[in-house]
């Protein structure tokens, strides 16, 4: 205060500017350079105060974060809510007029919908979401073990702060649904905290089965869409059982021949019969399950398509079958957005429709959810010279022509062979960034989704892939590492240098790899692969398989406990299928005694997978019906 005495001794206009500028700033630095003590040796003078009437996300915030609090440093702060009164030491949980009381400055507006504030101001901590009521979105509920889906408009932008402070500020980790870390401290210090953060993308939907838990989905920010039946609806639209027997025509003409059916034909979409049925059966839908923002209208699982004459005709004038099918789903998009004018309709980009049409464009309540499912999955794609990618990317290119509301479907899946190693850390990074350059509105990530899961790393691919899908800053390998340390513990070391040595191989040896070994082999060879069991992986070389065995023998050795121990031998079995099925193949030319052999080693295989609770070893049938198909295969080499 001595110095601005001695400027006021001598005023001017342009000392009072500068006398200004300078208690402003001091001002501003004594408001905001508090350190907030939240806790000292296990006792706090806190608070946390919920708005008046607080929504149950809110409730469930404060609960959080007051367990948490107590799992770290053994105080329990009280809950209260504002009309309770106010005091010196509040963490301000929500969007409340307690925030203008203590002057905040938070914009709502700025939160949107998911975003949280966290912010200290003066003594006090402030998360808060937006004013908003948030989004519509999927809510998983389980009941007796049997997963399903309600909707609901709802805003978890300050529960979605409450983690990112507990992880971020506490060092709180929780890297799998059954496996929380929580430190220990006596003391919690805060320093000086203004976090904005809103998500990179509008819906995330991290489709591993670890992330169907929903505490740890929240966890992670995962997003669920508010669909009404997901996806390949025409089978469920003119199911071919009800109508394939007195209307043929109904369905889609191939090589002379109607057929329907999920997995065998589609619908015939220039019949004015089927648009009638599938434009009633749509608006029945939204009207039984109000919840529901989007319905879709896509092709069932195959790439075929009607070859009639009429639907030929429109393939050819839009130089896609793309055409044929968004003139069919804009039709029903007309009459629905007549009726119901908030709901979106979906259909897919997939397989013989991924390429755009070139007349036709998306009507405003269509949303395009376009499917790279054949690309390679070790490249970012915008560089990668594989030609499924290279067209993908022109298509991408196409759709973003003709419409802003574009969603992808990305796979991050060997699905034939669940458990080999698919190494697209660094791609994920990169290919969702240039999905947001090209304005993609939402991403659903297809993993490891049968029961039991148990593939190639799913929990931190769980884990970082919810991550990026927030926040396209996110450092992949700092998350990688920290998972490592955290979930395999001393272990993590090897298992970590484990995964980046698959990548540096990619690298090394300019490797290419799909979704489906199987593909990749006729693309390489010009030729389909021989009958399973085969699994074609240039990746796993033998050097590679050996210095893998090496890493793993290490992570083996500095397991802590057997908690440790089971997950690195959870992991080590995505090596060990690499390993079964190479012997297999090699069996299936040599002797008996080599045929037994490799069964045997398969069968002990098999009861270690059962072990770690994996049901599924590629996408469609259960553990036991993939080993009776080798049994099979292996008996008739005999």
């Amino acid at each position: 205060m001595l110095f601005l005495s001695l400027m006021l001794r001598n005023f001017t206009p342009s000392r009072l500017v500068l006398i200004i500028i300078v208690v402003f700033l001091f001002g501003t630095s004594c408001t905001h350079a508090v350190e907030i003590k939240l806790v000292e040796e296990g006792i706090s003078t806190y608070t946390i105060v919920l708005p008046k009437a607080p929504t149950e996300i809110e409730k469930q915030a404060a609960r959080e974060l007051q367990e948490c609090l107590k799992d770290v440093s053994g105080a329990t702060l009280p809950i209260i809510t504002a009309d309770e009164g106010l005091s010196d030491h509040m963490i301000l949980l929500g969007y409340q007029p307690a925030l203008w009381k203590i002057d905040a400055r938070i914009d709502p507006k700025q939160l949107g919908d998911e975003g949280y504030a966290i912010k200290t101001v003066g003594h006090h901590l402030v998360i808060s979401s937006g004013d908003g009521q948030g989004m519509a979105q999927g809510l998983i509920q389980w009941n007796n073990g049997v997963r399903s889906l309600i909707y609901e408009k709802q805003s978890l932008g300050v529960l979605y702060g409450v983690y990112a402070f507990m992880e971020d500020e506490l060092g709180c980790r929780w890297y799998a649904p059954k496996d929380r870390h929580i430190p220990r401290h006596n003391n919690i210090t805060i320093d000086d905290l203004d976090i904005v953060s809103t998500p990179d993308f509008e819906y995330r939907h991290t489709y591993y089965t670890p992330a169907f838990d929903s505490a740890w989905g929240n966890w992670l920010r995962r997003t669920i869409p508010p669909y009404d039946n997901r996806v390949h609806t025409f089978c469920l639209m003119v199911p071919e059982d009800r109508y394939l027997k007195d209307h043929p025509e109904y369905f889609s003409l191939i090589n002379g021949e109607r057929k329907g059916g999920q997995y065998v034909g589609q619908l015939c979409l220039t019949n004015p019969e089927v648009l009638r049925i599938c434009r009633e059966e749509v608006l029945k839908w939204v009207e039984q399950n109000p919840g529901a923002k989007i319905f879709s209208v896509s092709q069932n699982d195959n790439s075929r398509s009607c070859e009639c004459d009429r639907c030929k005709a429109i393939d050819r004038e839009e130089g896609s079958p793309s055409g044929t099918l968004l003139r069919f789903v804009n039709a029903i998009a007309d009459e629905v957005a007549g009726k119901h004018p908030d709901v979106w309709i979906d259909t897919l980009a997939y397989m013989h429709t991924e390429k755009p049409p070139q007349i036709t464009r998306p009507k405003p309540n269509v949303r395009i959810r376009l499917c790279p499912i054949y690309v390679c999955q070790y490249h970012p794609y915008e560089v990668c010279d594989d030609p499924a990618t290279k067209a993908f990317m022109e298509n991408l290119s196409g759709w973003s022509k003709l419409t802003s509301n574009i969603d992808i479907w990305h796979y991050s899946s060997v699905y034939g062979h669940l458990l080999a190693p698919l190494p697209d850390l660094e791609q994920l990074a990169a290919n969702f960034a240039m999905y947001k350059r090209m304005g993609v509105r939402s991403l659903f990530v297809e993993g490891n989704d049968m029961p039991g899961a148990g593939g190639w790393m799913d929990e931190l691919k769980s884990t970082l892939i919810a991550k990026l899908q927030w926040d396209l800053n996110t450092d992949v390998k700092a998350v990688t590492d920290n998972f490592m340390s955290v979930y395999f513990g001393k272990s993590g070391a090897p298992i970590g240098r484990w995964v980046w040595m698959l990548h540096e191989q990619i690298h090394a040896r300019d490797l290419h790899g799909s979704c489906w070994p199987e593909r990749d082999y006729k693309q390489k060879n010009d030729s389909r692969p021989p009958a399973n069991p085969y699994l074609y992986l240039p990746l796993m070389s033998t050097e590679v398989i050996n210095e893998s065995d090496r890493l793993f023998d290490e992570a083996e050795k500095l397991a802590e406990d057997p908690v440790i121990l089971s997950r690195v031998q959870h992991a080590r079995l995505s090596l060990e299928y690499v390993k079964v099925m190479f012997q297999l193949q090699e069996a299936l030319s040599g002797t008996l005694a080599d045929r037994d052999s490799a069964l045997a080693r398969y069968q002990e295989f098999i009861r270690r997978c059962k072990v770690h609770g994996i049901q599924h070893l590629e996408l469609v049938d259960p553990i036991d019906a993939t080993v009776d198909q080798v049994w099979k295969m292996m008996s008739a080499a005999r």
